[in-house]
């Protein structure tokens, strides 16, 4: 039992591994705090987005700027985010 467990656990931080190096993608959901058009960032109020990062308030870049149209603070938004070279940008965006 004890090598399945650490085969596993040793699988898990390959793959964490090769997220953080190669990039990869998250979903979503939470509260928008702030919409700013001139720097194509917007600041979401998230819970947790499983296999990239805890809940928390974050600030991001949008890949497109036509993704902030429409959206204001206190939308409730789902979201798709790329995370490539140290930075995540979100790539969709969905008001509700």
């Amino acid at each position: 039992m004890r090598n399945v467990s650490k085969g596993l656990a040793g699988g898990l931080l390959l793959a964490m591994l090769w997220l953080a190096a190669c990039g990869g993608n998250g979903a979503g959901e939470g509260v928008v705090l702030e919409v700013d058009p001139a720097s194509s960032r917007i600041t979401i109020d998230h819970g947790e987005i499983p296999g990239m990062m805890k809940a928390m308030t974050m600030t991001f870049a949008v890949a497109e700027p036509s993704l902030l149209e429409g959206v204001e603070a206190g939308d409730r938004v789902d979201f798709r985010l790329r995370y490539a070279d140290g930075v995540y940008t979100v790539i969709e965006l969905e008001a509700h």
